[in-house]
C-alpha cells in the first residue's frame, strides 16, 4: 500500500486531504505541524507528502520539503492550499 504524510494546521483541511487520499486507496498519516512531520517522514518514509503552503515550525511548506529531500526523503511532494467547507 502507498502511504502518504498530510501536512496541515488545520484539522479539518487534514481531514478532507486524508479523506480523498484513503478513498483512493492510500494510508495517510498526519502531522500539524514541522516538527510531526519531520519525525513521520523520518519514521514512515512515505512515498507521497502533501503540504499546505504554510506549516507551523518552518518558513514555509516548501522550505519544508526541501529540508525533508536534504534529509534523505524520496517521496513525491505536492503543495497545496485547502480551504475546508
Amino acid at each position: 500500500m502507498l502511504t502518504a504524510l498530510v501536512i496541515d494546521a488545520s484539522p479539518a483541511a487534514r481531514r478532507q486531504v486524508t479523506g480523498l487520499l484513503e478513498l483512493s486507496g492510500w494510508g495517510v498519516h498526519e502531522a500539524a505541524d514541522a516538527e510531526d512531520a519531520r519525525w513521520l517522514s523520518t519514521a514512515t518514509h512515505p512515498d507521497l507528502v502533501v503540504t499546505a503552503a504554510t506549516v507551523p515550525g518552518a518558513e514555509s511548506g516548501a522550505a519544508l520539503l526541501r529540508e525533508l529531500r536534504r534529509a534523505g526523503s524520496t517521496a513525491r511532494f505536492l503543495v497545496v492550499t485547502v480551504e475546508p467547507t
